[in-house]
């Protein structure tokens, strides 16, 4: 554990982790805002081998160990690490916990003939009704399908709580477990309404609001737990801001807030994001942070239904191997293609609400021109 009075610092940073099923990301970003190392780990689960299934505790340690490298990177460089956040990658990767905060259920993210079939069921009774409350479809993916599968299939005691597995993660590093009402969102149990857990979204597994985390705001800080300073590497003082779901953070990184923009979403292929200062009449809606709305659809027709101007389309840097699919999206749709130099946009998202949430970041709308593209592809004819 790094003591901050034990030397003279060169600098602060920020560190953002992104936690998913199958990988962690973590990196560092310093207070000028520029990333400064980024580390990948996959969970090593000795109890699962199949893709998409994972013991939660992998995951936890996964995620320690990623943080402490990237802390060791920063005490290294000279920089104080000033905040950790989260992200969550895997959003339907939901798992029940017992009173002692242990895990009860495997974390998962694949799909199969059950879930989907559980994902009918539901759709079929109460889908109208979810689908207006929490603003996202009942589908196999679900968190409201997987909590009923594992309601069914794992003999779940009536008493579990329930909680999304960033939410467990991070509950590791301040000792109590809550959820943010973007990840909330994200899972479909938020009711858009209430800004509370959706009794519509769990009435069909028979759950009540009580057996889910308190909610807090994404930007909620908590003080890190001594024993997972000394496992992470951090001084014991070092804030802990709650975090948000990895679509809502990427737009952090990806420039999402430049006026006239959309993004590809970063875990629904085919999907476009963009912000709005409401929840969409038409598309899937989740709570972003600082009071917009992320508004999800399968085309760019849907979302300027919705009253999005549109000029540039975001992407990923990956796709900066496939040149060939960018100028494919250009043509299209007859706008501008944006391929991101960010590497792992959740993490660096993650990484910038932390410092919104210490008052370095003035507003996320800061954010719009902090990360250029690496390349801009033109439509043809533009």
């Amino acid at each position: 554990m790094w003591d901050r009075s034990d030397r003279d610092w060169d600098g602060s940073a920020a560190i953002g982790v992104e936690i998913g099923v199958d990988r962690v990301a973590a990196v560092s970003v310093s207070d000028d805002f520029t990333v400064i190392d980024t580390t990948c780990l996959r969970p090593v689960d000795e109890i699962h081998d199949i893709a998409g299934i994972v013991d939660p505790e992998s995951v936890v340690d996964a995620t320690f160990a990623a943080v402490r490298q990237v802390a060791l990177a920063c005490a290294a460089r000279g920089y104080m690490v000033a905040s950790v956040a989260f992200s969550a990658a895997a959003e339907e990767a939901v798992i029940a916990v017992d009173p002692w905060l242990m895990a009860m259920t495997p974390a998962i993210s694949c799909l199969d003939n059950a879930t989907l079939a559980v994902a009918r069921v539901i759709g079929g009774t109460a889908g109208d009704e979810i689908l207006a409350s929490t603003g996202v479809a009942v589908t196999a993916g679900s968190a409201v399908a997987r909590m009923a599968w594992f309601v069914a299939h794992h003999d779940v005691p009536a008493y579990a709580r329930w909680c999304g597995l960033k939410d467990y993660v991070a509950s590791r590093f301040y000792g109590s477990l809550v959820s943010d009402v973007s990840t909330a969102s994200s899972m479909g149990l938020l009711d858009l309404g209430s800004m509370t857990w959706s009794a519509a979204a769990l009435r069909p597994v028979g759950l009540r609001p009580e057996q889910l985390p308190p909610l807090v705001a994404s930007e909620q800080i908590l003080p890190l737990d001594e024993e997972a300073a000394e496992l992470a590497g951090l001084d014991r003082r070092t804030p802990v801001t709650v975090g948000a779901s990895a679509a809502c953070l990427s737009s952090l990184a990806m420039g999402l807030y430049r006026p006239r923009s959309v993004m590809v979403h970063p875990g629904l292929v085919g999907r476009l994001c963009s912000l709005h200062g409401r929840p969409g009449r038409s598309v899937p809606s989740t709570a972003a942070v600082g009071g917009s709305w992320l508004l999800t659809a399968d085309g760019i027709d849907s979302l300027r239904a919705e009253g999005v101007d549109i000029d540039v389309i975001r992407v990923a840097s990956d796709m900066r191997q496939s040149p060939e699919v960018a100028a494919a999206i250009a043509n299209t749709h007859g706008v501008i293609v944006e391929i991101s130099d960010v590497a792992e946009p959740a993490a660096v998202g993650a990484a910038m609400l932390a410092w919104y949430a210490r008052g370095v970041l003035p507003a996320f709308g800061a954010t719009a021109d902090l990360f250029p593209p690496h390349t801009v592809v033109r439509p043809r004819g533009g």
